[in-house]
């Protein structure tokens, strides 16, 4: 992998961290906000388990097929914790700061 290519990689996942950061949460009812906190708490747990059959899998025989699925996988995971965290605390943070 190149530098410009992991620099473009590092920048997607900011900004799209960043953009689900910038969602505004604030007006949400406390049920509202935790719904997207479970679905973050739960998401991330799965995204724990698909790296743990990752890693099992990879003892296996792999084809080019399989680490293009894999690629594919590693590539979301990395966009989609950042995200699911910034959700996570914002719901969190906003039932300590605004408890309705």
């Amino acid at each position: 992998m190149t530098t410009m290519n992991t620099a473009a990689t590092e920048s997607s996942i900011t900004i799209f961290r960043d953009l689900i950061a910038s969602l505004p949460v604030e007006h949400l009812s406390h049920a509202q906000r935790d719904d997207p906190s479970a679905i973050a708490a739960e998401s991330i747990e799965g995204l724990c388990h698909g790296l743990q059959y990752v890693s099992e899998s990879l003892t296996e025989e792999t084809t080019t097929e399989n680490l293009q699925h894999l690629s594919a996988y590693f590539n979301t995971c990395a966009h989609l914790i950042p995200a699911l965290l910034v959700i996570s605390e914002q719901t969190t943070s906003t039932h300590t700061v605004n408890p309705t």
